[in-house]
């Protein structure tokens, strides 16, 4: 039995065996793969100490068996590669099979087998890295959340402090700077705690904020003046809540100071395109403008605040003052 025509058009090596070994005929590709110019006995193609039992595991059935073999290829190095072999002629003096050879380097199957295994051995990889950062990420919370904990403290004791310092000053006019310092403290105080109960990292929410604010110059102005708030419903970024506790502290101290007795006080802060916009405006005289009183003083740490955050001040009188802070988006 030869190899027929079909069998030329394998793209593997395909070899007819007897069942004593001897080759009866190859394709193109197998004699390419020995370096063989014409056929030869098994023992010169293949080692030795495979082959026999291959064929005797095919010899016991009528269907394809799989298996590796080692074959000495043209250099005379052996490389093992993927056996297919089926019984092609059986008769009671007579076995005949057919070997296909097929090199797993070639073998797509293979080589997709090789991908996953990759692909499964980076996930492994990548889930280890997660579950660390996750880790990490945790602890690194907890260390947060403990800090902002202390801090926390911290200023309320320095509170405290200023009201102690306040009380016991008899000169008004310490007394007034001393209030002034505990109210930017308080500023800072209220910034801090939405911070520490916040669970989230995109900033604190804007209505906290602003509530929070107003609540406490409400208190400092009492009947004298009505603060009126709107707030959008948005974030302020971690980073921006000091300074902008800050500004709003300074524009709130202002307009309960000077607008006079029965002001009616807007607090507003808008999402606009590019960024926020806070405003504050109140009904009183406004600003004159050759004003350099107090008034006007407490808007030079709110020029370097905005400077902080690349925002931009306007001031205006239109029935009253009214300052507008436009902060930009700093992601």
């Amino acid at each position: 039995m030869t190899v027929d025509r079909i069998a030329r058009l394998f793209q593997d090596p395909l070899i007819l065996l007897d069942r004593r070994g001897r080759i009866l005929d190859m394709n193109d590709q197998a004699g390419a793969l020995f370096g063989l110019p014409a056929p030869e006995t098994a023992d010169t193609a293949f080692a030795p100490d495979g082959l026999a039992p291959f064929l005797h595991r095919a010899s016991g059935t009528g269907e394809p068996v799989l298996g590796t073999l080692g074959v000495r290829i043209a250099s005379g190095e052996v490389r093992k590669l993927r056996a297919r072999a089926i019984v092609t002629h059986r008769t009671p003096d007579d076995l005949r099979f057919a070997i296909r050879l097929e090199d797993s380097g070639r073998d797509e199957f293979s080589i997709l087998s090789r991908r996953v295994n990759e692909l499964n051995q980076e996930i492994a990889r990548r889930r280890a890295a997660q579950v660390r950062l996750e880790s990490a990420l945790a602890e690194n919370r907890t260390l947060f959340r403990e800090l902002q904990h202390r801090v926390k403290n911290h200023l309320q004791i320095m509170l405290g402090l200023f009201a102690v310092a306040r009380r016991e000053e008899g000169d008004p006019g310490r007394q007034a700077v001393i209030e002034a310092l505990e109210l930017k403290l308080r500023a800072i105080c209220e910034a801090q705690q939405l911070m520490y109960m916040n669970e989230a990292d995109s900033g604190i929410a804007a209505p906290d904020l602003l509530h929070a604010m107003v609540r406490v110059f409400q208190r400092l102005a009492g009947d004298d003046a009505r603060i009126l708030v709107a707030v959008d419903d948005v974030r302020v970024p971690n980073d921006s809540a000091f300074p902008l506790a800050l500004i709003l502290n300074e524009l709130l101290s202002n307009a309960v100071r000077h607008a006079g007795r029965g002001a009616v006080i807007e607090a507003t802060l808008r999402r606009v395109d590019g960024g926020l916009e806070l405003t504050v405006r109140d009904d009183g005289p406004g600003f004159t403008a050759a004003e350099t009183g107090r008034r006007a003083s407490g808007l030079g740490l709110v020029r370097g605040l905005c400077r902080q955050l690349d925002a931009r001040i306007d001031i205006a009188n239109e029935g009253g003052a009214v300052i507008h802070v436009r902060i930009p988006d700093r992601g």
